[in-house]
């Protein structure tokens, strides 16, 4: 493609390059995309041929939207119509999902929002939004009236629970709204598919009649509430530091529109269960997907590196294999908060089968690092506080929102303990909502 910006000898190739590629990233179906810089010999110039710095034009680069083809749209609506028990589940997606259209929507339709902490819907959303963000919690032993018509925005949600109970609502009509060439459906459920952007599909269901029954939504958000509330309240027992709580605390500290990055594993999930909803804007991403546990700081760096103050939540084995990123924040300074929960391993294995294989456990599932972030962070000349307390870890983390820069916190938790604690959490939750459903 050509420059859009004045050639100035070498450095208009990589300025049309990079412009080039940040398009192609954001066309289309959004993703990674690789550059290849082929340099010639020699590779230094002339001190008085460099280039001076490149600033890029003001401006924000938005996503192309695409409209909903007429054909499958009378076909959904028609469906739709009939719909007395309508579900919209809101994904992940990168960048976050259209709030006021969706939130439109399920007011037209009646319709409660399953929103997954990756979706966009649990921060800068509007008090009393019909927005449920407890499911992972009380799904588990009290399942919902099931649904009749399911909506499905963004990827696969995070919840392992809500996924197995979209594969087992056969009788449902279920919807799934993507790009054009996108298919994000993994539990073989056959959907109807609707080409197009989230808010164009949003905005042109909104205008079919809504059908839904009068106590359908009203009643899975009270449950969802009362199970939120029960979650809050187990996540602040006083007993050994619970790893749920460093996102309860989160919630409530981070200034607006700061970005959290949470590490894959347990901390993606405890993001879904106990971080819950903000009406501040926050901006929650995390690296879903085949790269597993591994450049999550670096990926939380780059997020920092835009001048957006970022905290990133990860667990010991996470730190360890991505230290490099460490070095980043503290050559650019950047605004980058880290906490790091501290269980000696993979927290994640306890709730998995892999934890009756006693004899294997520690060395080949749970993998303990033996590393002690202190020394991390002064490897890298990086200020350290390991917090003792939840009053130590909230006045760390305000310390950093006041003078934001590089700042690794940790947070000492027991693997084994943690686990009978997110269980108490999750039967509390399941009794709160239990409750509500059976009045």
């Amino acid at each position: 493609m050509t420059s859009p910006f004045p050639a100035r000898g070498p450095a208009a190739g990589f300025e049309a390059a990079g412009t080039r590629a940040v398009q192609a990233a954001m066309a289309g179906l959004p993703g990674p995309v690789q550059v290849n810089v082929p340099f010639d010999e020699p590779l230094v110039e002339p001190p008085a041929d460099h280039p001076g710095a490149y600033l890029p034009p003001a401006g924000d680069l938005s996503l192309p939207q695409f409209p909903v083809p007429a054909s499958p749209l009378d076909r959904i609506a028609g469906l739709l119509r009939s719909a007395r028990r309508p579900l919209i589940i809101a994904g992940p997606e990168t960048g976050g999902l259209p709030v006021g259209a969706l939130l439109r929507l399920a007011d037209s339709l009646g319709a409660p929002i399953l929103a997954d902490p990756l979706s966009g819907l649990r921060a800068g959303v509007p008090d009393g939004a019909p927005v449920l963000d407890a499911f992972d919690a009380w799904f588990r032993s009290v399942p919902p009236p099931p649904p009749d018509f399911v909506l499905r925005f963004g990827a696969s949600p995070t919840s392992k629970v809500l996924n197995q109970l979209l594969a087992g609502w056969s009788d449902a009509v279920h919807v799934l709204v993507d790009l054009p060439g996108g298919y994000r459906e993994p539990n073989g459920t056959r959907p109807l598919v609707l080409m197009g952007s989230p808010a164009a599909a949003a905005e042109a269901l909104a205008a079919v009649p809504a059908q839904a029954e009068g106590r359908w939504r009203g009643r899975l958000l009270e449950a969802d509430r009362a199970a939120r509330a029960a979650l809050d309240a187990a996540s602040r027992e006083p007993c050994e530091p619970f790893e749920g709580r460093v996102f309860t605390e989160l919630r409530d500290l981070l200034p607006p529109g700061a970005t959290l990055v949470a590490g894959n594993s347990m901390p993606v999930r405890d993001l879904d269960n106990f971080f819950g909803l903000r009406q501040e804007p926050l901006d929650i991403t995390a690296n879903r997907g085949a790269n597993g546990i591994d450049g999550v700081m670096s990926s939380a760096a780059g997020a920092a590196a835009a001048g957006t103050p970022t905290a990133v939540v990860v667990g010991d084995v996470s730190f360890l294999h991505d230290l490099n990123a460490l070095w980043a924040a503290r050559e650019h300074r950047l605004p980058l908060l880290v906490v790091v929960v501290n269980n000696g391993g993979g927290g994640i294995f306890h709730y998995l089968p892999q934890v009756a294989h006693t004899d294997a456990f520690e060395r080949w599932f749970a993998t303990p690092p033996g590393i002690e972030p202190a020394r991390a962070a002064a490897l890298f000349d990086l200020p350290f506080c390991r917090a003792e307390s939840w009053p130590a870890f909230c006045e760390a983390v305000e310390s950093w929102v006041q003078a934001p820069g590089p700042f690794v916190v940790e947070v000492r938790t027991d693997r084994r303990a943690n686990v009978a604690m997110h269980q108490r959490a999750w039967a509390a939750a399941a009794r709160a909502a239990a409750e509500v459903l059976g009045r």
